[in-house]
């Protein structure tokens, strides 16, 4: 087992690596590169660092309140540490669950540090996705389009709101874990949800009672 650990850390170093080389192959162009260092103005550097480093530690906070149900036993600092060591793999298709296993590598197991992990990379990609889609507003030839998409989501959330959607979905997903023999895991990782959907932990999505009705929480353990 030991063994088998060891090669996944070293495969994992490795296959993010090649992806930094890939991507820097197939996406960056030398020669513009170099036109955007000789015409950038210098004296924003400061102000941009200042901001990125801001920002990740931010997110850094953010993931070591959600893996607080879980980490007892393990100091906020390696759990920062871990977060921040996972950031590399991220370049990755999939990366984000390299995170997964920095946390089991500390004593966290995967079902429970999959749930802190899923709800920061879902709140992220929401984020983003949210925030593409208004700013493509501004624009009139995109404007129809996100419109579409935003109907098209705004009827996915209402359809998660049904009893009878969630039930068929979180068959679905038990039938899933069943045929690959992770119902154990899956159990312990929807024992793990309600841990985080918290009024101290989420309280934008939390009553008073705990997990209130977060549209994930329904889904996972309707």
């Amino acid at each position: 087992m030991k063994n088998n650990s060891k090669y996944l850390k070293y495969g994992l170093h490795i296959a993010i690596l090649v992806g930094v080389i890939w991507a820097v192959v197939k996406y960056v162009n030398g020669q513009e590169v170099l036109k955007a260092l000789q015409n950038f103005n210098y004296v924003y550097l400061p102000f941009m660092i200042v901001l990125a480093i801001g920002y990740f530690l931010i997110k850094t906070i953010r993931f070591i309140l959600l893996m607080s149900p879980f980490s007892e036993a393990v100091p906020r600092l390696v759990i920062g540490k871990g977060y921040i060591s996972g950031q590399a793999a991220t370049l990755l298709p999939g990366g984000i669950a390299a995170r997964v296993g920095l946390m089991n590598q500390v004593g966290i197991p995967f079902a429970q540090s999959s749930v802190p992990v899923a709800v920061h990379s879902g709140w992220d990609q929401a984020i983003f996705l949210l925030g593409g889609l208004i700013a493509a507003l501004w624009f009139p030839a995109a404007r129809l389009p996100v419109l579409i998409i935003l109907g098209l989501l705004a009827l996915v959330g209402l359809l998660l709101l049904i009893p009878a959607t969630r039930s068929r979905l979180a068959g679905l997903a038990e039938r899933i874990a069943k045929r690959f023999d992770f119902e154990e895991q899956w159990q312990r990782f929807l024992d793990a949800v309600p841990m985080v959907f918290t009024k101290k932990i989420m309280p934008p999505v939390s009553s008073k009672n705990g997990v209130g009705d977060c549209p994930i929480y329904l889904v996972l353990c309707s």
